[in-house]
């Protein structure tokens, strides 16, 4: 999200009112390198992700890339150099962008049925998802959009899917976000969201990409539409009646193909600075709930005012989280599949008190984005952010024995806290990621010494260090553990 969305979230506010499968993994080099556990396949157990081993697991990563929007090849800041320098960062994943209109294609002036399969561009998309696994990254699928598509000279769907008399009928206006209320652009939301051929060819795109990485332990999960809008719908009751619906035909096409994919799904923005947007279960299994968090007054530019925090911080996360017990009709896992912020007066504060919220939520994170300028991790030419990244990389709980009960981080005394509970037999360790004291030293540097401690009986409990992560040993017969992590 670049700052422009800014003024798309405020739009969305007045719009409330108003053939083959492809390798899996391959494994850490001949080296040893452990920058992350080898890629394995990845389950939904109620408020968690779990790895093979049956630990929590808590995704770190970063969108790649917002240039993939714009860029003939739909492959923007991607490359084999780019995942590495992430991993080497201390990342564990990332999104990755995709677009409905990259995957199926078809000569201008064409019809829905012309759609086909792009295989150069599903060719440079193995490329990029194996060059982020070599890495050492896991990787979400992200389908992608803004201003519902390529007819509109954004991102997303392809010409195809709306009739070209509302492409030669649609006059931008400024603010971009005003294009929301086009009724020539919101035909075309609706008239994919309705049960027809647009959203038929949509679930069916997705079915090709569930077929073509079936089993691909690669993969956490497909995110199956960004930041999806209303259309001319009413946003309060849109999610049950429009949106669920629209993700249960893809989910039901996923899952023909590749019946334990993991999805990921996204609420409508508004959400975001509304309590009066309506959700409701999805009925689906194995699903993520994945809402996007940005504060709206910096990511317009403004200093952080501390005392915004608890209506534009605190408030809009629990609301965002929070939902996921009606969504998922009980627990299911929380991803913020986007947040961010420019380089303002107070960014590093407002940074730790964001990952502050998303540590009560015992939830995952994904950053925006890996970019040059903007909200990026990269200035503008090309140097690393390094404020934001020192907090960004500061020692977290990566993958979990048991049950994460809650973990936090205390920046003054540069300590991590992390309890949890085990069953008896559970002989897995717990991952904890020590954090990069300074991003200016040498990239995969371990540039501090850490130290351990357990409530633990003394000689029944262990740690060590397995290169860039701390490996902890629980005492098989104590329920809850609680390790404090501090850099010395």
């Amino acid at each position: 999200m670049q700052l422009r969305k800014l003024a798309g979230l405020l739009a969305f506010v007045v719009l409330a009112a108003c053939s083959d499968p492809v390798a899996t993994a391959a494994s850490p080099d001949a080296k040893g390198d452990t920058r992350g556990p080898k890629a394995q396949k990845i389950r939904v157990d109620g408020h968690f992700l779990r790895d093979e081993q049956g630990r929590a697991l808590l995704l770190h990563g970063v969108n790649v890339s917002s240039a993939a929007k714009y860029d003939p090849l739909h492959v923007g800041e991607a490359s084999a150099q780019a995942f590495k320098t992430i991993a080497d960062l201390g990342f564990d994943s990332v999104r990755l962008l995709t677009f409905w209109g990259a995957v199926m294609t078809a000569p201008p002036g064409a019809t829905l049925a012309d759609l086909k399969p792009d295989d150069a561009y599903l060719q440079r998309l193995d490329t990029m998802i194996a060059q982020a696994s070599a890495a050492g990254l896991l990787v979400v699928l992200d389908m992608h959009q803004d201003l519902f598509g390529f007819g509109f000279g954004d991102n997303g769907a392809p010409p195809a899917a709306c009739d070209p008399s509302h492409y030669a009928a649609y006059q931008p206006v400024e603010p971009w976000y005003a294009n929301y209320l086009n009724p020539h652009m919101q035909a075309c939301f609706d008239g994919m969201y309705a049960d027809g051929p647009v959203r038929a060819a949509w679930a069916a795109a997705w079915g090709l990409l569930a077929q073509r990485y079936k089993g691909d332990v690669r993969i956490v999960g497909f995110d199956l539409l960004n930041e999806p809008h209303q259309g001319s719908a009413d946003a309060q009751k849109f999610v049950p009646l429009g949106l669920f619906p629209f993700f249960r035909s893809a989910i039901d096409q996923i899952r023909a193909a590749d019946p334990q994919r993991v999805v990921f799904v996204e609420p409508i923005t508004s959400l975001l600075l509304s309590g009066n947007i309506q959700v409701a279960p999805l009925q689906r299994d194995q699903a993520v709930w994945a809402p996007h968090y940005y504060h709206v007054l910096v990511h317009d530019g403004a200093p952080y005012d501390p005392s915004t925090k608890g209506i534009l911080l605190e408030q809009p996360i629990d609301r965002l989280a929070g939902a996921a017990q009606t969504v998922g009709q009980g627990d299911m896992p929380v991803w913020f599949g986007e947040f961010g912020l420019p380089a303002v007066a107070g960014d590093t504060l407002l940074l730790g008190q964001m990952l502050d919220r998303f540590d009560q939520h015992r939830a995952s994170w994904c950053y925006w984005s890996w970019d040059h300028g903007g909200f990026s991790m990269l200035n503008g030419d090309g140097s690393l952010r390094k404020a934001a990244l020192q907090v960004l990389l500061r020692p977290h709980a990566r993958r979990i024995a048991g049950e994460l009960l809650d973990s936090h981080y205390d920046a003054e005394k540069a300590s991590l806290t992390v309890r949890y509970r085990t069953l008896p037999g559970d002989a897995n360790a717990t991952l904890l990621w020590p954090g990069l004291a300074s991003v200016g030293l040498p990239i995969g540097a371990s540039p501090h010494d850490v130290e351990v401690t357990s409530t633990d009986p003394a000689g029944q409990w262990s740690w060590d260090r397995q290169d860039r992560l701390v490996r902890v040993k629980h005492a098989s017969q104590v329920a809850e553990h609680t390790v404090v992590l501090r850099v010395k």
